[in-house]
């Protein structure tokens, strides 16, 4: 069995610019960025098995944080 990571889920985001009646969130006004340290930490965490891997990059609206998107995909 493989042991390491084949999918990394980055949740860039909690910042939606929607109100969508289906969603759980319960703190619509309070809204954090991950630090970009953190995404680092996991891609380099995530690469250093040597063997590929699926980034998705999630959130509430990871569009809104385009800069982040970038900076993300110029370290994969």
């Amino acid at each position: 069995m493989n042991r390491y990571p084949r999918y990394l889920v980055l949740l860039l985001t909690t910042a939606c610019n929607l109100n969508c009646a289906y969603c759980y969130r319960e703190e619509r006004d309070h809204f954090q960025s991950m630090p970009r340290e953190v995404a680092e930490k996991a891609l380099r965490l995530a690469a250093s098995s040597g063997s590929s891997f699926h980034v998705q990059i999630t959130g509430g609206e990871p569009c809104l944080e385009p800069e982040l998107i970038e900076w993300t995909a110029s370290l994969v």
